[in-house]
């Protein structure tokens, strides 16, 4: 539980950056307390579509209001995989810690497991589609077979991706 809490930490962390950083955007008089600004990273112009990033150290997911999902690495910025199937904005992603999938929710009620060396769609999760609730953070456990969601609510859902993950 520990592990847990202390993920969902570090990506309430990522969700702030996520509100604080537009790729590409020059950003000016920064009045925060205790941050500061290291680096702007202009990827390219369409990058400026971007509506959430994830990053763990090595690469930087980002989420596109086109509902496109881009995995980069981080220290050249290259693209190595660009991942299609939603057909709204991208609203969180989160990648587990074996590097091996990337998850992601879109605002069309839909979060999407996706295999990064294959770049297939493992499995989609079907959101109840009579309202429209948004999901702001995703967490994969260390295993890969829970999926955390956190919504506009807060409200915390958990997903099981046991068996769907190494189909």
């Amino acid at each position: 539980m520990k592990k847990v809490m202390l993920k969902i930490q570090k990506q309430f962390i990522s969700i702030i950056l996520c509100s604080l950083l537009f790729i590409g955007a020059k950003i000016t008089n920064a009045q925060t307390t205790g941050m500061r600004l290291m680096e702007t990273i202009a990827i390219d112009s369409v990058s400026q579509e971007a509506s959430c990033v994830y990053y763990n150290g090595n690469f930087l997911i980002i989420g596109k209001s086109d509902g496109t999902v881009e995995f980069r690495n981080y220290n050249n910025t290259k693209k190595i995989k660009t991942f299609k199937g939603h057909t709204a904005g991208i609203t969180a992603v989160t990648l587990n810690d074996a590097g091996t999938y990337i998850a992601s929710a879109s605002k069309d009620n839909t979060i999407k497991l996706w295999r990064i060396k294959s770049g297939e769609e493992v499995y989609s999760f079907n959101r109840d589609n009579s309202i429209i609730v948004l999901i702001t953070a995703l967490i994969l456990n260390d295993d890969s077979n829970i999926l955390i969601s956190i919504d506009e609510y807060n409200n915390i859902n958990t997903w099981n991706t046991n068996g769907l993950m190494y189909k």
